[in-house]
């Protein structure tokens, strides 16, 4: 039998980031390994149709469809099966990932998928392969969940996999790994790349959820060095990002690590809990190369880090802070809010603190209750959440579990937005060069900290920026389209005035950027629709925010997506519950002869992946 792992197309434009799939990556490596016909499509790494791509695929001879993802890809992964079995209907699929270990039957009852791979699938993958083959009955094999009878089985639970060592490195060729480093990193960029130094997490915090189990693994040095030497060799990489949430735990193995990794010459970052962070340590990850750390961060306030079970303290978390940047190493944290036991007084207590810590430029916002979870479980419990698939078509909106009310929920949101534009460390100056399609272009930014000069890729033009001075480590928040204000008013104009029935679906950072920018737009009575919760009900530069229910009643005919990450997301929602709509609008940046750029609005065809120019 052939089978075909597909790679759902997780940025919305062509030459978007995304994060390498190195889950699929694993159990496509599997399967090869253990000597199964496989092909694999990658997606992202081209601007064709969905449909046409497969088309292509299936002709050629495929009898199962393997693909995968998290609980946010659910409308993607959905869009490859559909299209799948419209192009060859009976054909045999496969689904696996957090997003169907997370809610097997949801999942499963929702996209149709034939077969289930619940947990790891390295292993349960290559045992239905060869029960498919051989015409055997899969419910001996532990971990899935299929279809038979017109019911849905669930087999025994598989244990975690004991030994990782043994698996196969990541099809890294098959998912055409050298063309996500070309189209991501061009010349001139430093070459970035993930690599699994272990699997799970032991800690259980109310917002996490591991598809892998909750036993923690390592994987050996030897293990992880040898594959290290591989990429750096063959794909010529400048920096690697070690996952693994409990790094530092064994301070023999870190010290190896750091003595090993020295040699390579490259820069690498790690994910840390902030009560493991200490002098020496900091200083020994500083002399391998040790450029960024992610810390886990999340609350200023005990009480919510207690009850996110996060086993941390506000004086853990400020003296890890304070270590790393006299370390001068970058840090990267959240402060996350909307916890179970949140309430005014506590969230108020986090921002009053982030507000004393501006140097640190933490991300602040709201917590994302993904399936898996106990904030998941939490909200279903008490009727929150209602129907988990339209939770997951709905691309997993902003849910209220907290102790707030509705109307205190949707006051922190508004707080919460107006301190992201407030408080602000900006450059001395900057300037803008080459802006893409994308929406992204190259910033040259004067430290305010240290006075020097510097180049940034992938600068995004219309929301806000944490650029890091390659000197000093300062952090600056940059929003390069406040500089563009009045500069393209006929376009915003004429934008108007030919769609009289026009909305903005999407009240975030772009929404934000194109009304501050054009008093065309903020003047009119333009309305604005968001699938967040704690946005509905709220003013954007005057513009009431509704839910997206509401559209048709408004007699809206134009959408005009103000949404780069989830703009396919809601293209699909339009098409399946909104056919009034006739037209769908994405801003984008043209670049002009001499260098120069202009703003143009894009006409989204879906169907057939193109747009064309308005």
């Amino acid at each position: 039998m052939r089978f075909l792992f597909v790679v759902p197309r997780f940025s919305p434009n062509f030459g978007d980031f995304y994060t390498f799939p190195l889950g699929i990556a694993y159990v496509s490596a599997a399967m090869k390994r253990a000597g199964f016909e496989v092909r694999t499509l990658n997606l992202n790494h081209s601007a064709r149709a969905i449909s046409d791509l497969l088309k292509e695929q299936l002709e050629d001879g495929v009898d199962v469809v393997c693909t995968g993802g998290l609980s946010p890809h659910y409308n993607m992964v959905k869009q490859i099966l559909d299209c799948t079995r419209a192009i060859q209907p009976g054909i045999r699929t496969v689904l696996g990932g957090g997003l169907l270990s997370s809610e097997p039957v949801v999942v499963m009852e929702g996209t149709g998928a034939e077969f289930g791979i619940i947990g790891e699938g390295e292993v349960s993958m290559c045992e239905l392969a060869q029960a498919l083959e051989e015409g055997l009955d899969p419910g001996a094999i532990a971990g899935l969940i299929y279809r038979q009878d017109g019911e849905l089985r669930e087999t025994a639970k598989r244990r975690e996999n004991p030994d990782i060592d043994a698996l196969p490195w990541p099809d890294y060729q098959g998912l055409e790994l050298g063309t996500y480093l070309d189209m991501l990193f061009p010349d001139g960029a430093r070459r970035r790349l993930s690599m699994a130094g272990s699997r799970s997490c032991p800690y259980e915090c109310t917002f996490c959820y591991h598809p892998t189990g909750r036993r923690y693994r390592q994987r050996s040095l030897d293990a992880v060095f040898k594959e290290l030497d591989h990429l750096v060799r063959t794909y010529h990489l400048d920096h690697v990002n070690i996952q693994d949430e409990l790094f530092s735990e064994n301070h023999e193995r870190t010290s190896e690590f750091c003595r090993r990794i020295k040699a390579y010459g490259i820069t690498w970052d790690i994910q840390l809990r902030v009560d493991l962070v200490t002098r020496e340590l900091l200083a020994e990850l500083k002399e391998a190369g040790c450029t960024y750390l992610s810390l886990g961060i999340e609350s200023a306030d005990d009480r919510i880090l207690k009850s996110m079970r996060k086993h941390t303290t506000r004086a853990q978390i400020e003296q890890a802070l304070k270590l790393t940047r006299e370390a001068e190493i970058e840090v990267q944290g959240n402060l996350i809010f909307g916890d179970l036991e949140e309430t005014l007084e506590t969230a108020n207590n986090t921002l009053d603190w982030w507000k004393e810590h501006l140097e640190y430029r933490l991300s602040i916002f709201f917590i994302n209750v993904y399936p898996g979870t106990h904030l998941f479980r939490e909200a279903c419990s008490r009727g929150i959440i209602k129907d988990k698939q339209k939770f997951l078509e709905d691309g997993c909106p902003l849910v209220n579990v907290s102790r707030m009310s509705e109307a205190e929920f949707k006051a922190l949101g508004e707080k919460i937005d107006a301190y992201r534009n407030t408080y602000l460390y900006t450059p001395s100056t900057f300037r803008l060069l080459q802006p893409d399609l994308r929406g992204c272009c190259t910033a040259e930014i004067s430290c305010r900290s240290c006075s020097r000069t510097s180049l940034h890729l992938d600068v995004w033009v219309f929301g806000a920026n944490l650029i890091t001075c390659p000197h000093c480590l300062q952090r600056h928040d940059l929003e390069p389209f406040s500089t563009f204000q009045g500069r393209y008013e006929p376009q915003f104009e004429a934008l108007v005035a030919q769609n009289t029935r026009l909305g903005i679906w999407g009240a975030g950072n772009i929404a934000n950027a194109l009304l501050k920018a054009s008093p065309a737009l903020r003047e009119s009575d333009i309305p604005l629709f968001d699938q967040s919760v704690s946005r509905q009900g709220q003013a954007l530069l005057g513009h009431v925010i509704s839910p997206p229910s509401s559209l048709e009643a408004m007699g809206v005919d134009t959408i005009l997506v103000a949404s780069i990450l989830y703009r396919d997301d809601i293209v699909q929602i339009i098409e399946k519950r909104h056919p009034s709509v006739t037209r769908i609008l994405t801003p984008a940046f043209i670049s002009e002869p001499g260098g120069d750029h202009s703003l143009s609005f894009r006409e989204v065809d879906h169907a057939q992946g193109n747009f064309q120019r308005y």
